[in-house]
């Protein structure tokens, strides 16, 4: 029976629990589900040859050949457990404490960190290990299909809630009983750490912009910070700062008391003037919508999407995107990462230009009762990862990031 080791530390406070989340707890149901979900974003691709132009019907075919596979290593509940076993041991994880005990994190961390402020406990740091047993008639192709996941998951995962904001990140310390012996050393600097993403990410020469699903393409941008940090929290702050001001409007021209950099004027406007007129006591959801007859820039970033202001008046208004479906939700494209190299924190953002939302997807705005097509625009998010403007066309006032810190080192050069 083969069996392989991986050792992990947790390198940003993982708020992880079970039915009492004042509980920090780890889970084997979550991490063997994001194994799985690292294991589908690297293998998707080898349904399809090089350069392949890919029919609604080969789509389709490859996605049950997908979920067959997975069912197949992973287990389900129709056809029982899969072809290895899986089990925490050598835990060592000490520090337990809650958001609110989380010292230094300024705005920046708290705006990645949002819903889980004070109401989650976790693990600020530690390590812990995962066996993994394979059944002895489990081919070897498996063996090696999980070793490649739990590489990628160790260079760009996460575990627990806020994983995609940087938060519960995880690095990869050690994987022994690799097939052919070759085991994992962690990287010691940038280029080793790019090295084996690329390795384990694969050759991508397929386009994914029709994957219905998070899967490495030849579109995925993945981008390292340049520069890095002496620990987690000023690691976070940093990345949560970047992203706040290249999302945010502010208040009189500020952003947590900064210079607004004014992106998405068009986001700004659209949504100022439904306050303005529900605050005069004018506001007519179909009159507006037949006036304003689009859906925020912003929703790129995820669904739901969602505006509030308050008024003295008591007149307050909420806005809310979310898809005219059976579902309410869309995780961002966009995920966020904080690896370690050596004693160094450095974060990373990984994008997966896959399809959005399915063809003809609308949107529905909720007050307003109304659905509206909606058209996904990845040069949203890919502007932030160049430290770009985002604002209405000839906008003079608006400003990009001045340092640019994911503008240079891309790990994937053709991106």
């Amino acid at each position: 029976m083969t069996e392989i080791i991986a050792r992990f530390e947790i390198v940003t406070p993982l708020f992880m629990s079970g039915f009492d989340q004042s509980v920090p707890e780890l889970r084997l149901a979550s991490i063997k589900s994001e194994i799985a979900f690292w294991w589908r974003a690297i293998k998707f691709q080898s349904y399809f040859s090089a350069g392949q132009e890919i029919t609604p019907v080969e789509m389709h075919t490859a996605l049950d050949r997908l979920h067959q596979d997975e069912c197949a290593l992973f287990g389900s509940a129709r056809d029982g457990q899969g072809q290895f076993l899986l089990k925490l041991v050598d835990c060592n994880i000490d520090r337990k404490t809650d958001f609110q005990k989380l010292n230094k994190l300024n705005i920046g961390a708290k705006y990645l960190g949002y819903g889980i402020e004070g109401k989650r406990s976790c693990f600020e740091q530690g390590e812990f290990s995962v066996a993994i047993k394979f059944r002895k008639k489990a081919p070897e192709t498996s063996v090696a299909e999980i070793c490649r996941a739990m590489r990628i998951f160790g260079l760009l995962g996460g575990l627990g809630a806020r994983k995609r904001r940087g938060f519960g990140s995880i690095r990869l310390i050690s994987l022994t009983g690799s097939p052919g012996g070759h085991d994992f050393a962690p990287p010691s600097s940038i280029e080793q750490y790019q090295k084996q993403i690329r390795d384990a990410a694969g050759k991508r020469v397929v386009s994914g912009r029709d994957f219905p699903l998070s899967a490495i393409a030849a579109e995925t941008d993945i981008r390292i910070w340049a520069g890095d940090f002496p620990n987690w929290r000023d690691a976070l702050n940093a990345l949560g700062d970047e992203f706040l001001m290249y999302r945010s409007w502010g208040s009189g021209g500020m952003v947590a008391g900064r210079q607004s950099r004014k992106n998405f004027e068009s986001d700004h406007d659209w949504f100022k003037r439904a306050y303005c007129s529900a605050a005069n006591g004018g506001h007519n959801p179909d009159n507006w919508n037949q006036r304003n007859a689009r859906i925020p820039e912003r929703a790129n970033f995820g669904l739901p999407h969602n505006y509030f202001k308050s008024h003295p008046g008591g007149k307050n208004l909420k806005l809310e995107i979310k898809p005219n479906a059976d579902w309410e939700r869309r995780a961002s494209p966009l995920l966020f990462h904080i690896t370690k190299i050596g004693n160094k924190f450095v974060p990373v953002a990984i994008h997966f230009a896959n399809k959005f939302l399915p063809s003809r997807a609308r949107l529905h705005r909720v007050q307003g009762r109304t659905d509206f097509p909606f058209q996904a625009n990845s040069g949203v998010i890919r502007d932030f990862l160049d430290g770009s403007v985002r604002a209405a066309s000839g906008q003079a006032n608006s400003t990009g990031s001045e340092k640019k810190p994911f503008a240079t080192h891309k790990v994937f050069s053709q991106s």
